[in-house]
């Protein structure tokens, strides 16, 4: 999980679910509309795939960027 603690796999997938549950329960039973909690869900979803876009991004761009540089060596990868 996100909050930096150790949960065991099972406890973890336990937290997931009753969060999923109370998640529903709200949208179906509470909620005036669906339209609102759905754009909530769709704009939170959006910002973490995004942010895990772009570190795959920058990631991608940095080991290019050192596998340019181990190429104009002339001695090779990783020798000086």
């Amino acid at each position: 999980m996100a909050c930096s603690k150790e949960l065991l796999r099972t406890v973890a997938a336990a937290l997931t679910a009753v969060l999923t549950v109370i998640g529903v329960v709200y949208v179906t039973f509470f909620s005036d509309t669906f339209i609102g909690p759905f754009q909530g869900f769709l704009t939170t979803l959006g910002v973490i795939v995004a942010l895990v876009i772009g570190l795959i991004g920058a990631f991608a761009l940095q080991r290019a960027d050192i596998k340019r540089q181990e190429l104009a060596m002339d001695a090779g990868a990783g020798k000086e």
